[in-house]
Order: structure tokens, then C-alpha cells, then sequence
């Protein structure tokens, strides 16, 4: 499982934006190291098998089951994962518990989504719809970059972890239809990516609406600071007709 460590989970979900936004020049370097990541992992696990197979050292994948945990300790594990990815990625103070609760909020989502029986492929992609959705409004209100909120969120929570690691096993059992598993496996995380995207251009209208609300209120309040408007007036300076101030420049 701990191959899954080793997946470009970040580039995979850039590289499905960059390429639904357009950016096709640095879609296509992302798709490059993707796939020599890829290739890596796919030729590196079967040479550790067969080196382990070579020291009489083999392991039954038939005897490895995976359980789904209960709710309570998949969320508890995606706060600590969302605050691990705050950190390792630099977060500021005031994002960190943004992007756990928004983690958590996803989470929340895909797991119900799954119970509902909707496939892995679209209840991740719904959940980074909301995600989407949530960290494009609250970037626009914090003033800081939708990334900053989103990534150590989805890291946290929509990962198909345990879709790559099944695929992994059937491959170490000598599966025929293992290395699809794989290759369906690592879409998911595509499907993260144009979800966050879909999210992001369904909240744009709103968190516009919102950032413009605040700077209002940012003006008419300092319209209201009556002090600023004595110095102005004690300086002679009429902003009606644009005359200058007479008189010792105010400080």
C-alpha cells in the first residue's frame, strides 16, 4: 500500500486543470513526468517481486484482505492527513483549518456517496465538485489562492488509496484484469481534477459577488472615520472641486 505514496496524486489532478483550462503547453510537460512516474512504479513492483521470488521470499496476496474503516476513524485520519499536507506544503496558520474542515467535508461526501452506490470514479468526482465549490468562496473571502485550500484538502480525502492498493494485490496475485484496475485506479484522481475545476467555474459568480461586497464595506467604513475626514477638512482640501491644500501639508 505504500505505493501509493509514490503516485503523483498533485500533478495528476494540476495536469487534468490545466488541460480543461487551456494551459496545453504545461499540460503536456505534466503528462510527460506523469507517465515516466507511472512507468516507474509499473516496471519497479514487478522487479521487487521477482527480486523477492529470486531470495525465497514470496508473499500470499490471498491471504491480505482490505476492510473499509468506520466513519469516525476514516474522518479522524483525514484531519491528520489534511493538517500533514498543510504542513509539508507550507500552509499559513489561518488556511490550515480551512482546509481540515473542508477535508473533512469531502470526505464526508464521498463516503456517503459510496454508500448511496454510486461508483468510485463519480462520487470522487462530485465530492471535488464540492470542494471545488467551498475552497473557490473561501479563497476569494481569505484573499489567497484556491490551491493553497484545495490541494492539502483533496490530499487528505479523495486519494483512491485504496482503489490503487486492491489493484496492487490482484497484480501480485497474477490477476488478468489487474493492470486495468491500476490504470483505473490513478483515473480517479483525473476525475478529482475536472471536479475542482467544475467547482471552481460554478462558485466564481458568487465568490465575485462576495469579494465585491467586502471591499463596499471595506470604503464605507473608512468613509465613516470621521478623523480622517477632519484632517482632510482642517488641510483646506476640497475633493469636490479639486483644490489644493492651503497651508502646512498635513502629516
Amino acid at each position: 500500500a505504500l505505493v501509493v505514496l509514490l503516485l503523483p496524486h498533485p500533478s495528476l489532478v494540476t495536469w487534468a486543470q490545466d488541460a480543461i483550462s487551456g494551459f496545453r503547453a504545461m499540460a503536456v510537460a505534466r503528462a510527460f513526468y506523469i507517465g515516466l512516474v507511472i512507468a516507474a512504479i509499473v516496471v519497479g513492483v514487478p522487479a521487487g517481486i521477482a527480486v523477492t521470488k529470486w531470495l525465497r521470499i514470496e508473499v500470499d496476496p490471498s491471504g491480505i484482505a482490505l476492510q473499509t474503516l468506520p466513519l469516525w476513524a476514516s474522518l479522524l485520519l483525514t484531519v491528520v492527513s489534511a493538517a500533514a499536507n498543510c504542513f509539508v506544503q507550507q500552509a499559513s496558520a489561518r488556511v490550515i483549518p480551512v482546509a481540515v474542515v473542508f477535508s473533512v467535508a469531502a470526505g464526508a461526501a464521498l463516503r456517503l456517496l459510496r454508500e448511496v452506490g454510486i461508483p468510485l470514479l463519480g462520487a470522487t468526482f462530485l465530492a471535488s465538485v464540492l470542494l471545488g465549490v467551498l475552497a473557490t468562496i473561501a479563497a476569494a473571502r481569505m484573499r489567497t489562492a484556491v490551491a493553497a485550500i484545495a490541494v492539502p484538502a483533496f490530499c487528505g480525502a479523495l486519494l483512491p488509496g485504496v482503489a490503487v492498493s486492491s489493484a496492487l494485490l490482484n497484480f501480485m496475485s497474477g490477476s488478468s484484469s489487474a493492470a486495468l484496475d491500476f490504470v483505473a485506479a490513478v483515473s480517479v484522481a483525473l476525475a478529482i481534477g475536472a471536479g475542482l475545476v467544475l467547482g471552481g467555474l460554478v462558485a466564481t459568480p458568487g465568490a465575485r459577488r462576495a469579494l465585491r461586497r467586502s471591499r463596499r464595506v471595506v470604503v464605507h467604513s473608512v468613509h465613516n472615520d470621521t478623523t480622517a475626514i477632519k484632517v482632510i477638512r482642517d488641510s483646506g482640501y476640497d475633493p469636490g472641486n479639486g483644490s489644493t491644500p492651503r497651508g502646512p501639508r498635513p502629516r
